[in-house]
């Protein structure tokens, strides 16, 4: 903060005049021209454009494949990929299916509902595997019967299905039990659904029906049954992070509109600045949602990390264009921050933003939209706000 600008200033020589203009100027400079030109027919067309791509943002869908956060360099990426492919998936919802009473797994008609449940779930779409205790009691019944088929069913007393579970869990290796999927005084099982390669909206939908289904077929004691697991513990992140953050970043862009009034000493203008602000992320997720179709935990920050470049773009836009509009009309003063954002020396060089550290390429989006929704308001607001003949005197209140 002060060295740096000293050295600057006694080592840095004159930079000559460029008789030529760049491309980027004169692309600008056309861009200007136009906007001022036919600042209403790009408005309405803008506005247009602008509700087209907003309406696209609630299709976008929760996809957070946690797995595809991993390197293929690093191993566990290939191996979840030869697993989805060649044996089963890596997505998993559990569900707690209670009995309402100790030892109420061996009930016969607690273990019937567990069954028309597993056999429900293997039904549905998406679903490579269900693990439920219920077909071990019915192996264990078919084994007994001398491994009879025509025994492959559930135990037809609670105390034949107790005494199953005890010889199975006395002939178990030893250091093994049945803790894992069922609690220690017998009154609830856990059941494990196994997805294969399919979006978390899809378990999120599968998880929602398993639980209406279990509302309207299972016991009393099962119908307050939730799904849960890592696949869905992601996508309630990533809402939550959506939700904070559209929150946190309206938040923001309020409270700087507010500081651009004071800034600029213009109410209008800090509430035109909500225009570049706010249109350019919600269109880029418009963008997004038509390329795309799918946001995950990544692409949930992206209006919080683009903040800083859509205000920036929006603060020197519009501070050069407030104070050349009190002296120039609405077209010389849009001309001249225009051409100011492109060769001016204190904010040229670092606009050259480009997405690095996997950052998803829609970080770049709204910088790009944002300068564009900055000229197009402004010509209009100079027009209704002065007249040709007092231009040179009108200041925006």
């Amino acid at each position: 903060m002060t060295v740096l600008p000293a050295v600057l200033a006694m080592t840095s020589g004159r930079v000559p005049a460029q008789d030529k203009r760049s491309v980027m100027q004169r692309a600008v400079d056309c861009i200007a021209q136009v906007v001022t030109e036919k600042s209403r027919q790009i408005l309405v067309g803008s506005i247009a454009v602008v509700i087209a791509l907003i309406a696209l943002v609630p299709t976008i869908d929760i996809n957070d494949q946690y797995f595809e956060y991993f390197d293929h360099s690093l191993p566990i990426r290939p191996g979840t990929e030869f697993a989805m492919e060649h044996l089963t998936g890596p997505y998993v919802t559990s569900f707690s299916l209670e009995s309402g009473e100790a030892q109420g797994v061996s009930d016969p008609e607690y273990l019937a509902a567990v069954e028309d449940f597993t056999e429900w779930l293997e039904g549905r779409p998406g679903v490579a595997h269900v693990n439920s205790f219920s077909h071990t009691m019915k192996r264990l019944n078919m084994n007994m019967h001398g491994d009879d088929p025509a025994f492959f069913e559930q135990p037809n007393s609670r105390e034949l299905g107790a005494q199953y579970l005890l010889l199975y869990e006395m002939s178990l290796p030893y250091g093994l039990d049945v803790n894992d999927q069922i609690n220690v005084d017998k009154s609830a099982l856990r059941l494990d659904v196994t997805y294969g390669d399919v979006d978390v909206s899809t378990i999120e939908q599968e998880t929602l029906a398993a639980e209406a289904w279990l509302r309207e077929h299972g016991t009393p004691s099962m119908r307050s049954a939730k799904g849960t697991g890592p696949a869905m513990m992601f996508a309630k992140i990533t809402r939550r992070n959506i939700a904070s953050m559209m929150l946190g970043t309206g938040f923001g862009f309020l409270l700087i509109s507010g500081i651009l009034m004071f800034a600029l000493r213009s109410v209008r203008m800090g509430i035109i600045s909500l225009i570049p602000n706010v249109v350019p992320t919600l269109a880029a997720f418009g963008v997004w949602a038509m390329v795309v179709g799918e946001v995950g935990f990544a692409v949930s920050v992206i209006a919080g990390l683009s903040i800083g470049i859509i205000v920036d773009d929006t603060v020197h836009f519009l501070s050069k264009y407030n104070r050349a509009r009190r002296q120039m009309s609405a077209r010389a003063a849009v001309d001249h921050a225009s051409g100011h954002r492109v060769h001016g020396r204190a904010h040229g060089p670092h606009r050259d933003v480009r997405p690095r550290g996997g950052l998803p390429p829609a970080a770049c989006a709204p910088h790009r939209l944002g300068w564009r929704a900055c000229a197009q308001p402004c010509p209009g607001v100079g027009a209704e706000s002065c007249s040709p003949a007092d231009s040179g005197q009108c200041e925006l209140i």
